[in-house]
Order: structure tokens, then sequence, then C-alpha cells
């Protein structure tokens, strides 16, 4: 071999050492700085914690969050992280998008307590409570002054849909004696309350507290069954002392349309 045929084969080997040597170099610098665009990272575990709280966790790891399902709960915070995939300690490259199922809210609101109120503040109640004024009437009583919610219907505390309506019963202030009702047919007439939803013993007190009694004929009921229909319904003016009767029932427990 002639020693310029010797001279370029030296000179190739060491120009190859000298790029395999660089290429060793550059990848052990992009290892020591964390990886380049393709390094992969750990996923964290972000499930039960809300997205507040999970973002700037997984952003600080080069990650972003997706939320692909809401789903309602009743125990829950909004926002709280129910599941995520890929799973916690799963190595994926960074920029990688966590998939989340998130709690969107219960759905359910409180009913406000409305009773000493009137209709006017009521009614700002139960929009501020995302809720809606439902059936309204009136009747007679010794202690309300006139104006002021005697009855409402769900009671306050109970927790019912969103949008759901809320019956009232409005006092008339005390019922005028039988001479002032004398000069004015029908003055001394109640308002039946609204006894919808409520067991058959709580709507027996309802009716004794406006002058009114349990038709003979519903004294057989369970107690606990929840009234549905009565009869006259809620709202008619009768006489006072005069009997309502139940006419349809639900037993305790089960659903009845639009109770709580």
């Amino acid at each position: 071999m002639s020693l310029r045929s010797t001279l370029l084969t030296i000179g190739g080997v060491s120009l190859a050492v000298v790029v395999l040597l660089a290429s060793v170099i550059f990848g052990l610098r992009l290892i020591s700085a964390g990886g380049g665009p393709d390094a992969n990272v750990k996923v964290p575990p972000i499930a039960s914690l809300t997205l507040a709280e999970a973002i700037p966790i997984v952003e600080q790891l080069g990650l972003r969050i997706k939320v692909v399902e809401r789903v309602r709960s009743e125990s829950l915070p909004v926002d709280t992280i129910l599941s995520q995939s890929p799973e916690a300690t799963t190595l994926v490259p960074t920029d990688s998008v966590i998939e989340v199922r998130v709690v969107a809210g219960s759905g359910l609101a409180v009913v406000p307590d409305l009773l000493g109120t009137t209709e006017e503040e009521a009614t700002k109640r139960l929009r501020s409570a995302n809720l809606r004024l439902g059936q309204v009437i009136s009747a007679w009583s010794a202690e309300a002054p006139s104006g002021s919610i005697i009855q409402q219907n769900p009671r306050a505390g109970l927790q019912v849909a969103n949008g759901s309506s809320v019956d009232l019963v409005i006092s008339l202030g005390p019922e005028p004696s039988p001479s002032a009702s004398s000069s004015s047919p029908g003055a001394a007439d109640t308002a039946v309350p609204i006894l919808r939803c409520l067991p058959v013993s709580e709507a027996t007190q309802v009716l004794a507290a406006v002058g009114l009694i349990l038709d003979p004929t519903s004294s057989s009921l369970n107690p606990t069954e929840i009234v549905d229909l009565i009869a006259p319904a809620a709202g008619v003016l009768v006489p006072s002392g005069s009997s309502v009767q139940i006419v349809s029932t639900s037993p305790f427990g089960t659903p009845l349309a639009g109770c709580p």
C-alpha cells in the first residue's frame, strides 16, 4: 500500500472516531439536561385532586390536562378528578396529554328557609338558590302577620333538583270575628293548605293549624305514607272546620313525582 493510501485510511478512521465521540457527548449532555423533546416523564397521581390543584403539577412536568367527561356527584366538590389516563407513574413523552374525568357538580339545590318572610323576599331567596316560586295560596293565621309565609313545601334544608319549584302558604292575618264576617260573606273561609309530599301525620297537623280536619275516611291511612292528591285541592276556600280528604298516597320511601 502506498504512503498516500495509508494516510487517507488513517485520516478516515480518525474522523469516524471523532464523530462517534461527539455523538456520545451530545447524548450525555441531553440526558444530564433532562432530555430533549422526546424525553419521557412519569405521569403524576392527580386523581382525587381538583383541576386547580392538578394543573400546576402537570404543567411543571411539561404535560397537559384534557377534560373528557364531566360526571354528576352529590358528595364530591365540583372539578374533583375522578380518574386519569394514562395512570400515575406511566412513562410518557413530554407535552403528552392526560385525559381526566371530573365532577360536574351535584345538580342539587338546598331549599332555603322562607318562613316568616314575604313573597317578594322568598322569590329573591329562591332565585339565589337556583329554585323557582311554585303555587302560592293564602290562609288565616292567629299568630303570623298578614303577608308573611307560614308554610313552604318542600321544607327548608332539603336537597332538590336545580330549578325545582317551592310552594308557599301566606298568612292572611287573624281570622275575622263572626260579627265582622257577617258583613263580608266568605271572609271566614280558609284556604286548603298544600299537603302534597308530606307524611300523613304531618299533613294532619298542618290541617289542624289552619282550622281544618282530616276527613274520617282518611284516618286509617298509615301515618308514614306520603300525600299525593287531596280533595278539595290546595288553595280552595272552605269554611273553617271543614274536612279534607286524602285521595291517594305513596308508600314511604317510594319516589313520588315532584317530591324531594
